[in-house]
């Protein structure tokens, strides 16, 4: 589980979320949660420290990047952790969330002759010279 303390002003609100849920979801939240009348918000990470775990995206004090919002936290090495931030209305912005494509798999035909081909490696005509 990874907890979030999210701040505005005097009010401090705790979220746990788990290792399948991602940025996006966290935002929703404290939009709901913070009566907002907003669309967006950006999040102000107050981490005293960076978090960076090798071959994981790293959690570093400042304003996360939109572009990090559908991530899965599995993704960050947070897992555990306690992340302290505050958010920022954003105003006039339109949130697109984006689906990663998933890649189908091509069935191989094996009907199919393939063309094995022999070459005469000591030929000119097959590999001429440069």
């Amino acid at each position: 589980m990874i907890t979030f303390i999210i701040s505005c002003e005097e009010v401090e609100k705790k979220y746990e979320y788990s290792t399948e849920d991602n940025i996006n979801r966290l935002k929703m939240d404290i939009i709901k949660d913070f009566e907002l009348s907003c669309d967006y918000i950006d999040l102000n990470i107050t981490i005293e420290r960076a978090i960076r775990v090798m071959g994981k995206f790293n959690m570093e004090p400042g304003i996360l990047p939109r572009s990090m919002d559908m991530y899965p936290f599995n993704r960050y090495g947070i897992d555990g952790k306690t992340i302290t931030a505050e958010f920022i209305e954003v105003k006039d912005y339109k949130h697109l969330m984006l689906k990663l494509p998933k890649i189908k798999k091509i069935k191989s035909d094996n009907s199919k002759k393939s063309d094995n081909k022999i070459f005469n490696l000591n030929s000119e005509e097959d590999f001429p010279s440069l």
